[in-house]
């Protein structure tokens, strides 16, 4: 998550899906906000109770969430524990069973650099009785079906790192060309209900999910996002 951009349209397509998850799925919700700099501690206007955090907390709509960043590279010495946190830190050792988990890169997944999340860390994060929500938007601006074997190719990754160490199930949510939502969970009976969730509260049209690879759901979209 970039703090730069707080607050735009696509911070309220989050909300939207995070909220009809914990409500239809009655789960809390854990963030693991990737922050690429700290928030500036400073009210967002002098004469509001509101702080950026605040701000992205209600966003979110979370129980629980990780404020602090991570770390660009690894370093010696001592490092302020609030404010900051070594990568390989960052997505172990959780306890996060029965947990919504949104994951919010500033780019998405598997990209090279310290906006991306790998499958390794998504693989990490997996639980059993959890369901993982990332926020992906590292495509190129290619023609629907096009995006789709991109899709596939990257669920069948993700997928396949679970399997060596979770064993994990996928879909996405393609809301526009470059834009989606990677839904992830070891439980599939889990991840057919937020697929149901997000199709009967009209969150999400049919069309927009594309599943697995061996599965036939290829039709283009009709309506969505900034196409």
């Amino acid at each position: 998550m970039n703090t730069q951009h707080l607050g735009d349209a696509y911070d309220y397509v989050k909300k939207v899906i995070l909220e009809t998850l914990k409500k239809g799925l009655q789960k809390k919700i854990y963030v693991l906000p990737m922050f690429t700099d700290t928030f500036n501690d400073e009210r967002l206007a002098s004469n509001y109770e509101q702080t950026p955090l605040a701000f992205y907390k209600n966003l979110t709509s979370c129980d629980e969430i990780e404020h602090r960043v991570i770390l660009k590279q690894q370093t010696e010495g001592n490092i302020d524990d609030d404010k900051w946190i070594k990568r390989t830190e960052y997505f172990d050792n959780r306890n996060l069973d029965h947990y919504i988990v949104f994951i919010d890169p500033d780019k998405g997944i598997n990209g090279k650099g310290h906006k991306y999340v790998s499958y390794e860390e998504i693989a990490n994060v997996a639980r059993d009785n959890n369901i993982l929500v990332v926020y992906d938007e590292s495509f190129t601006r290619a023609k629907h079906t096009e995006k789709v074997r991109e899709v596939q190719q990257k669920i069948a990754e993700i997928e396949k790192t679970g399997i060596e160490k979770t064993g994990i199930h996928c879909f996405y949510l393609n809301l526009n060309k470059q834009l989606c939502f990677a839904f992830i969970s070891k439980d599939k009976n889990l991840l057919e209900k937020a697929k149901e969730l997000l199709i009967k509260r009209n969150v999400a049209l049919l069309s927009r999910l594309i599943p697995e690879e061996n599965s036939s759901q290829v039709e283009p979209p009709q309506e969505g996002l900034g196409e």
